[in-house]
């Protein structure tokens, strides 16, 4: 059952193997919006942050809006830190897609899950109808194909270092995001990013 209005969202758990993912779900709306979550604030607390409140509750006035723990965060399952990975915080989407029914979603990330929502729309892209990034990288240090990396040593400023990094079409296109291809050859549609 979607929440609408203001009152708190129920809790639920979906089963990953022998791992338990919390999800909440808001809103009804014709289109599902899975929104990756972040390191510091659980599903149990996001809406205390009022701006968080007001972002998820305008979002689930147009759509079902999709809201979960990674595993080994939040109310989800305990798990090593070593054991924790882009690939099986994506599979995290895809457990809890398959509890509420949903067969494809857009996908909305920031800069902490960028590289899981990446994954995500290369490895199962029947599954993402649109993916947007927010604050996001496919990667952060520099490597020939990858010009706009951090050629960070550690000892640079963080301020040198976002002088560096450029936004725009320019940007996007050293990147190689214009291209948006996920791992398996598949074409991601929709992707939106700009690093800065």
């Amino acid at each position: 059952m979607a929440v609408t209005g203001s009152r708190a969202p129920r809790t639920r758990y979906a089963s990953r193997g022998d791992l338990d993912i919390a999800y909440q779900v808001l809103g009804d709306g014709p289109v599902d919006v899975v929104v990756m979550p972040g390191p510091f604030i659980p599903i149990d607390s996001i809406d205390a942050e009022p701006s968080m409140y007001r972002f998820h509750r305008r979002m689930s006035s147009f759509c079902r809006l999709i809201r979960f723990d990674h595993r080994g965060m939040g109310m989800s399952s305990r798990i090593g830190a070593d054991k924790i990975t882009p690939a099986c915080w994506a599979e995290d989407v895809v457990a809890v897609m398959d509890a509420i029914g949903s067969e494809q979603a857009t996908v909305f990330a920031t800069g902490f899950s960028a590289m899981s929502a990446l994954f995500l729309a290369g490895d199962r892209p029947e599954r993402v109808s649109k993916l947007v990034i927010v604050n996001g990288a496919a990667r952060a240090l520099w490597a020939p194909d990858y010009e706009v990396g951090s050629r960070h040593t550690g000892r640079e400023s963080v301020h040198h270092r976002r002088g560096r990094a450029r936004c725009g079409r320019a940007g996007i296109r050293r990147a190689g995001l214009h291209r948006a291809v996920g791992r398996r050859g598949h074409r991601i549609p929709h992707v939106v990013g700009c690093r800065g």
